[in-house]
């Protein structure tokens, strides 16, 4: 396995901490007990090959800047920069909430509020194909049902690599939830409805 290392500098304000907690639904994992430092992780399917990025902030929610670190097999330029622009957009880095901000500054109510959140961006899904099937996925059911049913799906069709020790799951692709059957969803505890 290859390691490398680059830095990611988000639009401020940018606070990870809430950006990477609010956006880590599986098969992300977001570890705040983490040493040095709260980490997120995620395993990209990155030009048909497999990288886990693991990032942590290394700057603060006024000057933000995160440390990118990629392991996989094949980690020249190409995939190098797909895998920066995908974490990019999973973590809402090139967001811009200035006008958001200047258009609430006067406003008592959501200042309170606004201050709590202050640097929180919204967390993307990988891609739209992730997003539609998670949101089938949950639909009318208890959240707690949807995320097991969600953390079975992946683990069930998606890849799976073992890195440094621990097991981390790439959302699987359209191809080959194209090639399951009906049946086979059904076991995962899906309603005829949802597959």
């Amino acid at each position: 396995m290859l390691t490398k290392t680059t830095t990611i500098s988000p639009v401020s304000p940018y606070n990870f901490e809430l950006t990477a907690g609010f956006g880590a639904l599986y098969p992300a994992i977001y570890t705040q007990d983490c040493e040095p430092a709260p980490t997120y992780q995620r395993l990209l399917n990155v030009n048909d090959t497999i990288v886990l990025s693991s990032v942590r902030s290394i700057g603060n929610t006024e000057h933000p800047k995160l440390s990118l670190e990629l392991t996989g097999t094949e980690l020249n330029i190409e995939n190098i920069t797909e895998a920066v622009s995908q974490i990019k957009w999973v973590l809402g880095c090139d967001q811009d909430l200035s006008q958001f901000y200047r258009m609430v500054s006067n406003d008592h109510f959501f200042n309170r509020i606004i201050a709590s959140q202050h640097g929180l961006h919204t967390p993307m899904r990988g891609s739209i194909f992730e997003s539609f099937v998670l949101a089938i996925l949950g639909q009318q059911i208890s959240n707690n049902i949807a995320n097991s049913i969600r953390q079975t799906f992946i683990e069930t069709y998606g890849l799976k690599r073992v890195i440094k020790g621990s097991p981390f799951y790439c959302f699987p692709t359209p191809a080959t939830i194209t090639g399951t059957n009906i049946e086979s969803l059904m076991k995962l505890k899906l309603t005829r409805a949802q597959g």
